[in-house]
């Protein structure tokens, strides 16, 4: 287990990660590309880690475990390392080069 910040450091040491569903992982996760098991805190109050790690399925190979099962968990960790597309990552997003290029385009109109 890592404990030190930012975790994002360690990525590409690794094909995929078991994070928690706190706003940080999951950003760097999908920003940097890491395909993720997200196990998200469901007892926090002002911090929908739910809604968070639902959303980020949208962008990669990210399962999300609201209820954390062995068998479950075994099963999806089985899935990632069978599918090559999983352990290749996601290719790395990076917001500020589609900005620029957003504001470029729209500069020129």
């Amino acid at each position: 287990m890592i404990v030190d910040y930012p975790n994002s450091k360690y990525f590409a040491g690794f094909d995929f990660a078991v994070l928690a569903g706190g706003y940080n992982s999951v950003c760097e996760a999908v920003m940097l590309g890491l395909p993720a098991i997200f196990l998200p805190n469901t007892e926090t109050g002002a911090d929908d880690q739910v809604k968070r790690v639902q959303q980020a399925c949208a962008f990669g190979p990210y399962e999300v475990m609201t209820d954390y099962k062995e068998e479950e968990f075994e099963r999806i960790v089985d899935i990632f390392l069978a599918n090559d597309q999983v352990l290749k990552g996601i290719e790395q997003k990076n917001g500020a080069v589609s900005a620029a290029n957003l504001i470029s385009r729209n500069q020129h109109t």
